[in-house]
């Protein structure tokens, strides 16, 4: 019987300690997806948090209204500050870079505070420079502006934007470009450089002298052919 006992009470040993692992095993699949849910959750919470946080982006363009500066004429630079971000961006400051060699500023400056720039809005800033030469291809490199683009958060933030070159005209440029313009029309868009203009004109050379030629020729000819006829009037005359 003392045998019987003891092989009963060890299957019983062995029995338990294969529900236990069984059981391990089951919960241990449950708890790692118990664990990437709550990673996962954190995750989103996280997003959440992020897109809902308001900031302002605002975007610089600089540009010139005119196709080309002219020498001695006034040159007005543009820099325009758009909100494209989803909060209003406040503190915004501008400053430019220094002008290209050959302009001078006459009127405005290349730095300014402009306050606060609402959501889908944009503000302006602008000053007039003339060149004091010309013939030449100004480069005007990029504007900087520094805004707060939380309101509770005072850190700031930059941005810049593109460079931009506009090329400068001399008064004698200038004139040709006009002539080339009523040019172009003129002669239905055949001639829109200086170099087909001249090519045009050593065509009508050519043509000038072969009229020229022909009239003369005509002439020398009509001539020629009068005074045959006269000498033979003449001579009818005198027999007579």
């Amino acid at each position: 019987m003392a045998g019987n006992w003891k092989l009963l009470l060890i299957f019983g040993l062995l029995l338990s300690a294969s529900v236990v692992r069984i059981a391990a095993e089951d919960e241990a699949p449950a708890a790692g997806e118990a664990a990437a849910a709550d990673a996962s959750d954190d995750a989103e919470d996280i997003d959440e948090d992020y897109s809902e946080a308001d900031k302002a982006h605002l975007i610089v363009r600089k540009y010139f209204k005119d196709e080309l500066g002219v020498q001695g004429r006034n040159l007005t630079v543009y820099l325009e500050i758009y909100n494209a971000g989803s909060a209003t961006a406040n503190e915004v400051t501008i400053k430019d870079s220094e002008l290209p060699e050959g302009l001078k500023l006459i009127d405005g400056s290349l730095e300014a505070h402009l306050g606060k720039v609402d959501v889908g809005s944009s503000v302006q800033h602008s000053y007039v420079v003339v060149a004091e030469k010309g013939s030449f291809g100004a480069e005007f490199q990029s504007a900087t502006v520094t805004y707060q683009p939380e309101l509770e958060n005072k850190e700031k933030q930059t941005t810049t934007s593109s460079a931009y070159g506009i090329y400068i005209m001399t008064p004698v440029e200038q004139i040709t470009r006009y002539a080339l313009i009523a040019g172009q029309y003129a002669s239905l868009g055949m001639a829109t450089t200086p170099a087909h203009w001249r090519n045009l004109a050593i065509l009508a050379a050519i043509a000038a002298v072969a009229i020229v030629g022909n009239n003369t020729y005509k002439s020398v000819n009509q001539k020629t052919t009068d005074r045959k006829r006269a000498a033979a009037l003449k001579e009818l005359e005198k027999e007579q």
